[in-house]
């Protein structure tokens, strides 16, 4: 390896995702020169992070990294670990969530209970694009609002709340820890809190109505007062992930205008589409920290046990070895084989719901903005700074 082309170790962390819709240019070097690669986190904790796609399949699916081993247990974060000295190392240490008090709501199965009305929202909302004069903000008009009304009406959250936990749903799970992090993680806290009493007090039939009878019928591996953190990790997700697909997916499909075609002409083409926008999209660049139980070798390296590893999700789903032309939107290789929801135990319980509302934006999409382009070159977009998962600020589009 030449000093010239490989960075000094550790490399920075976290890469400045905010300025491009396309991935830091270092990720490829490291593939290619120093795909287990020393890193700073935020805090100052050294870690290793890992950015060839084989490689990061096996940090997610192998328990030797364990995730349970950096949780931690301050209820108004979301995400979150522990610094080295303070971790266990062990896998014995479980502060994770009992996601399974909600997967009825998730399965494929139940998501298409809600297609039809995820559907009648995204329609509406692109006509509503189509009555107005271009150029419209697409962030506001429809990668904001589709994913904010569908979690909403699941949820059971009122309409009036809902802008204002998609404001700071982004902020919770930034990579500082910020005033305005602190701010939001505890006033989501409180309101999500607030939801669940009132569900105590009255029983709904909606999302956290059955959080709250699921948990009084089971036995509970947590205690009551961490049902609003389960809420939150529940809820939030879904108010921003989609939105940071859409927002960051439109401008690509402009690029491609073909696929956008190919789309109204098979319809049946729609889920490969989305497989790879959410390939090309990744919201988290890396995965949450992971900590070594035992000495691993990934990658020629030796990784010492009671390391902490991070896993370079946005890399994975850049890797040339596994995608050839990895910029481009390829709807033959569209298939659910990438990294952005996870693998393993923590693969994303909600992405059977992310899909579903990403193929009904995409089918009114092609149906009602045929010749959707962006109205300001893609160098001009701004994108939310400081966040672990970035979406376009505004979205000028005409049609």
């Amino acid at each position: 390896m030449s000093s010239d082309t490989v960075p000094p170790e550790p490399v920075d962390y976290p890469f400045d995702r905010g300025t491009s819709l396309r991935p830091h240019p270092l990720y490829a070097l490291l593939r290619r020169e120093l795909p287990v690669a020393a890193v700073t986190l935020p805090n100052g904790v050294p870690a290793y992070l890992v950015t060839r796609y084989a490689d990061v399949r096996a940090v997610l699916e192998d328990s030797r990294f364990s995730r349970a081993a950096l949780s931690k247990t301050d209820p108004t974060r979301l995400v979150a670990y522990l610094p080295p000295e303070r971790a266990e190392n062990t896998g014995s240490a479980d502060h994770s969530m009992p996601y399974e008090l909600l997967n009825r709501w998730f399965t494929p199965r139940a998501v298409e209970r809600f297609r039809e009305r995820a559907g009648q929202v995204a329609a509406a909302l692109v006509d509503a694009i189509r009555a107005q004069r271009p150029p419209v903000d697409a962030v506001a008009a429809l990668t904001t609002a589709l994913p904010m009304t569908v979690m909403g009406e699941l949820a059971g959250i009122p309409v009036d709340d809902r802008s204002w936990i998609a404001e700071r749903a982004p902020l919770v799970v930034v990579e500082s820890e910020d005033e305005r992090s602190v701010r939001a993680s505890k006033e989501l806290f409180e309101y999500f809190r607030a939801q669940v009493d009132k569900r105590y007090a009255e029983p709904a039939d909606d999302l956290l109505g059955h959080l709250v009878t699921a948990y009084q019928n089971s036995a509970p591996t947590i205690a009551a007062d961490r049902l609003p953190q389960l809420a939150m990790r529940t809820c939030l997700p879904g108010f921003h992930s989609v939105s940071v697909t859409l927002s960051r997916g439109l401008p690509i499909l402009c690029r491609q205008r073909e696929i956008l075609e190919l789309i109204r002409e098979h319809e049946d083409s729609i889920p490969a589409v989305v497989e790879e926008l959410l390939r090309l999209t990744t919201p988290a660049a890396t995965s949450l920290p992971r900590l070594t139980l035992e000495d691993v070798e990934l990658a020629g390296r030796n990784i010492p046990a009671g390391s902490v590893v991070v896993a370079g999700l946005e890399s994975a789903n850049h890797d040339e070895a596994r995608y050839p032309n990895p910029e481009l939107i390829d709807p033959g290789r569209g298939a659910p084989d990438h990294t952005t929801f996870g693998r393993g135990t923590n693969y994303c319980f909600g992405a059977a719901l992310a899909r579903m509302e990403l193929q009904v934006a995409l089918t009114e999409i092609a149906r009602g903005l045929p010749g959707i382009e962006l109205a300001v070159p893609e160098s001009a977009l701004e994108f939310r700074r400081g966040v672990i998962a970035p979406d376009v600020l505004r979205l000028p589009i005409r049609w």
